[in-house]
Parts: structure tokens; sequence; C-alpha cells
């Protein structure tokens, strides 16, 4: 398995590209980290793996945003967004919210991850998790269609569900799997970005809606846009 950096080194400018593409396609996935604890004007925020620093478009109060982020590749895309190194303490201080939103699933202990981002919370502040949960479609289609489509390949480590399987001391608030569909104006606005933000293969656009349909499952709105039925397990600690 590779890992997140030298993925995103490799790739991190396809994803950049995706998110440039369609910026609100993934609106409620960034909407529903706080949906049970919204943010709060003037607060601290680290955001780790940021990616491109997306998150800091999606907060709707004024914020200190920390972007912080594991691969050269994400770095390189965005000046807001600074380079950690995941073998080296992080002399980043702490934040009343850390949030990590689809990026642990590239690490082969994401538990291990969000313990150390547990870290860099202020007592009383709030850790938010959202990634690919064990089990789900959406895991599904990552780790057979995209493992196959994608010339690196993907094997993910998704969180599991269940409150047993995280370390007793948690104070976690909440753990649910929450809908947080992408919605794309054409089908070609959804190929190309899935095409990007997944590295697949260019020529790959009938298996790919095939796949998608199959698992995730693609709807259509009164509006005539497409909606891709994405889901994450999202998680509140208290700390």
């Amino acid at each position: 398995m590779m890992d997140y950096s030298s993925i995103f080194e490799q790739r991190g400018h396809e994803y950049h590209l995706a998110m440039q593409l369609a910026p609100n396609a993934r609106r409620l996935e960034f909407a529903t980290l706080f949906q049970a604890q919204p943010v709060k004007t003037n607060e601290v925020l680290f955001d780790i793996p940021s990616g491109g620093g997306y998150l800091a478009h999606n907060i709707l109060v004024p914020v200190t945003y920390g972007g912080y982020e594991f691969s050269q590749g994400f770095a390189n895309e965005n000046s807001i967004v600074q380079l950690l190194d995941m073998n080296q303490p992080w002399l980043i201080g702490q934040a009343d919210r850390v949030v990590s939103l689809a990026g642990l699933h590239h690490h082969p202990d994401p538990i291990e991850v969000i313990t150390r981002l547990k870290t860099h919370v202020k007592p009383g502040g709030w850790l938010h998790v959202a990634d690919v949960a064990a089990g789900s479609m959406v895991g599904i289609f990552l780790n057979d269609f995209v493992d196959r489509a994608n010339p690196m390949g993907h094997q993910g480590i998704f969180l599991p569900v269940e409150r047993s399987l995280y370390p007793e001391a948690w104070n976690i608030n909440r753990l649910e799997i929450c809908q947080c569909p992408w919605h794309f104006t054409s089908l070609a606005e959804m190929k190309l970005f899935c095409k990007l933000m997944f590295g697949l293969r260019s020529d790959c656009d009938d298996e790919l809606i095939w796949a998608l349909e199959k698992t995730v499952g693609i709807d259509h709105t009164e509006n005539n846009e497409l909606v891709l039925n994405w889901e994450l397990l999202y998680m509140d600690v208290k700390c």
C-alpha cells in the first residue's frame, strides 16, 4: 500500500483540478462536518490533511484557518496550505477544532492518526473526522473499481462503524454514516470530476458510470442535476 504522501505527490494536481472544475460538488460533505456542532466565530481551526485547502472556502463564519498537508503534491497547489512530516512531531500547537476529511483511509492505521490529531485539540474543543465507512458501498467502489481503473491502485483502510472499536476513553458524541451527495450539472462533468479525483484511466468512462450506478448510486434532481449518492462516516469527539 502506497502512503498518502507518495500517492498525492503523483496525483494531487489532478485531484486539485477536479475541485476547481466543480467546486460546489462536495458542498454537503463539508457542511455535514459541523451539522451537530456548528463552528463559532473566530475559532481556531486546523484542517489535517487539508488537500488544497478546500474546507477554508466552506466555512460560513470567520475563523483562523490552518491548513496542513502531508503531501507536497497538494502543498504546491495552494499557498494557504503548510506541509507536515508524518514522521516528525507537529509543532503547530492546538486549536479549538481539528478537522480531518476523507484523507485518513490512505494511512495504514487511521486510528493512530486520529489519536495524534486529538492531541492538537484544546481542552473543551472538538475533533471532527469524516471518512469512508468500513463495509460501505463507497468503500466497495474505491477498493474494487478504482483499484482496477487507477494505475496506482486503491486499497483504503476504512473507519469502523462500531463504537467498541475506538478507544473507550474517547468522548465520542457522534458516530454515524451520513448522506452527503455530490451534485453535478451534467454527466460529462461527473465523469471528468471522478476521473481526475480518483486518478482513473482515460478510457474508462462507460465502466465508471456502470460501477457508480451499481455501488454508490446515481439520481437526478428536479433541476436536472445529477446526484452521486456519496456517504461518509462522521465522528465528533469532545476533547
